[in-house]
């Protein structure tokens, strides 16, 4: 997800409590989930397959 350190320095900025995670059960977990990267969506879709994290996307709304 190339866009990622500008979306952690903003959500530092905030003041936002967050973690990165490759885990499904910590998306699942997670209040909100923040998917950056639309500029390379189907890359960005095949690292969440990879990581077995598409279906837990799925089930977050």
């Amino acid at each position: 997800m190339a866009n990622l350190a500008a979306v952690e320095s903003a959500l530092t900025a905030l003041g936002v409590d967050y973690s990165i995670t490759a885990d499904p059960k910590a998306v699942l977990d997670a209040s909100h989930a923040v998917l950056p990267g639309v500029g390379r969506f189907s890359a960005g879709l095949e690292t969440l397959r990879r990581h077995g994290l598409d279906e837990a996307v799925r089930q977050v709304h």
